[in-house]
């Protein structure tokens, strides 16, 4: 969820997903490859596992450089960005988990009453279901039930 968040946020909806994934003994998806490509050439792969301990780091890269997430990316609280002439920063923020700014977003919707974050929109959030969803359709993990259908209207949240 969080790595196609990511990429959700800076690119949006791809083109075209293509997925793969490698089944565990008991039929879960051990490990799964994901590449996203959208209409102007651009590109995002994901790569996911519970069979190996990865760094869980994030690299985003473009043409002048790139910024690099330091594990867990998840909740970071370091990263380092390197242009393409070699120039590099390193940023270390000095903070316990990384979690806090996403509790604290939380606190503060709840507290505002608003049903939505301006960070996450209710939108993207469905965006990101919808990859996820096309995912699970092609590796076979997809759900066979139909997830009731939430509107948000006027104040209220309500199945339909």
């Amino acid at each position: 969820m969080y790595s196609l968040s990511i990429v959700y946020d800076l690119l949006g909806a791809p083109r075209t997903i293509a997925s793969i994934a490698s089944m565990t003994e008991t039929n879960v998806d051990g490990q799964v490859s994901v590449i996203l490509d959208y209409p102007n050439g651009q590109q995002a792969t994901i790569y996911t596992t519970i069979l190996a301990l990865t760094a869980i780091s994030a690299r985003i890269t473009g043409t002048e450089g790139r910024l690099e997430v330091n594990g867990p990316f998840l909740r970071p609280t370091s990263f380092t960005v390197t242009r393409r002439d070699g120039i590099r920063w390193d940023f270390n923020m000095d903070v316990q988990n990384g979690f806090q700014y996403e509790v604290a977003e939380f606190a503060r919707c709840v507290a505002s009453g608003a049903l939505e974050s301006p960070t996450l929109s209710l939108d993207d959030t469905l965006g990101v279901m919808r990859l996820m969803d096309e995912i699970g359709r092609q590796i076979g993990t997809a759900p066979k039930l139909q997830a009731p259908r939430i509107e948000v209207g006027s104040g209220a949240v309500s199945t339909a």
